[in-house]
């Protein structure tokens, strides 16, 4: 069950108006989304691990930390919040391998996502085979604004 104390997952109408869950895409925001969009070749090899305590997905590059993804665990639901990569991995794929690995992993234990983020919104949205692990009921950001 979610925290009490966190906001509710937006509503499909407010997901569609809005450009992000919570207002205008900042530059980091939009930078990993123009990432997500194009797909790489040849992405960076990460190790990622899922630290259950923090709620995140820690990814690594040879021991150094480039970036995560966070979130909640709500049972048979998860909800992603966002992603992040430090600004010297960007456009490498790290985001993508990262938001592929977080997908094929709920997938895998079953579960389904709500998805706050705009990127994983992004990456989802240009890889369709994964719409499957979006949660019917919740999913959370459903259309993300032109930037």
């Amino acid at each position: 069950m979610m925290d009490p104390n966190q906001a509710a997952p937006p509503s499909q109408e407010d997901a569609v108006t809005r450009t992000g869950p919570a207002g205008p895409l900042d530059e980091d925001q939009k930078v990993l989304m123009d990432e997500v969009a194009v797909g790489h070749d040849r992405p960076l090899e990460l190790t990622i691990a899922k630290d259950d305590e923090v709620g995140i997905y820690d990814a690594t590059v040879g021991g150094q930390q480039v970036g995560g993804l966070t979130f909640n665990d709500d049972g048979d639901r998860v909800v992603l919040v966002a992603v992040s990569i430090l600004p010297q991995f960007r456009n490498h794929g790290a985001a993508t391998t990262l938001i592929r690995h977080v997908l094929d992993d709920l997938r895998t234990r079953g579960k389904t996502a709500t998805v706050l983020c705009p990127i994983v919104r992004t990456f989802i949205d240009m890889h369709p085979e994964y719409q499957d692990v979006v949660d019917r009921e919740h999913p959370g950001v459903v259309k993300v604004a032109p930037r």
